[in-house]
């Protein structure tokens, strides 16, 4: 089969014994939400990474004929909605590798799974960064009850206020100073953190075979998949909603 055929270049099924693992990511540190992700990654490049079987459109059974239909319809909606900039870098060969890799759910799993990882770890992040702007508070409150006590000393001795003052200010723009220095570096450090999530997601859903991605700093590269991603999002979540309203009616 050539390969604009294939609509399964790799073997996806594998990935549905990895996904419980990124479950453990609730309540866990950083270090190990890091880990959680490169497992998901590790495990799928071990094991997915095989050529699968392919199967064109004419192989396909009557209802995933219907749903590649369906997805490759809602995936030109897609397209036409792009930005002009991103519309031209989305062909109709990738179009048919995205309707056909989405049709045994894993990827919806995946992304869903990754959207997970990726709240817990924004939250984990703000967590860190709260705790700086509270040790911070904390200092400025420390120094400012220090120099009301100082004050209220050098007040039995009036010549010396003005000299107190003085030092007083030095000290607080000192700390001032120091500490914009440290949540400078801290928002750094987070900051580099997100951006290896960001990696982290992009080798996940590149290991994964989805088309569109791979590890890239490219703003519009970027900018594509974040659009794709949350397309998966909404097709996922209306496809829920769907199932749980005809389960509820029957």
């Amino acid at each position: 089969m050539r390969k604009s055929e294939a609509l399964f270049p790799r073997n996806h099924g594998c990935v549905h014994r990895c996904l419980s693992t990124a479950i453990e990511i609730v309540n866990a540190p950083l270090s190990q939400s890091r880990m959680v992700m490169t497992f998901l990654g590790g495990h799928m490049k071990q094991n997915c990474m095989e050529p699968g079987i392919e199967f064109g459109p004419s192989k396909l059974t009557p209802e995933d004929r219907h749903k590649y239909d369906l997805y490759y319809r809602k995936l030109k909606i897609f397209r036409e909605q792009l930005p002009s900039n991103l519309m031209s870098k989305l062909s109709s060969h990738q179009l048919r590798e995205l309707a056909g890799s989405l049709l045994d759910g894993t990827v919806f799993a995946i992304v869903g799974e990754l959207e997970d990882i990726q709240k817990e770890t924004e939250r984990l992040l703000l967590k860190k960064r709260m705790e700086v702007v509270n040790r911070h508070k904390g200092r400025k409150v420390e120094l400012a009850k220090r120099h009301g006590l100082e004050l209220d000393t050098a007040e039995s001795k009036p010549n010396t206020v003005p000299l107190v003052m003085s030092r007083q200010e030095t000290e607080k723009a000192e700390l001032e100073k120091k500490l914009a220095e440290e949540m400078r570096s801290t928002d750094k450090t987070l900051v580099l953190e997100l951006d290896q999530l960001v990696a982290d997601q992009q080798s996940t859903m590149l290991q994964c075979a989805l088309p569109l991605f791979s590890v890239t700093n490219s703003p519009q590269e970027v900018q594509l998949q974040m659009h794709l991603l949350r397309f998966l999002q909404k097709m996922n979540a209306a496809a829920t909603a769907s199932t749980t309203g005809s389960q509820a009616s029957s």
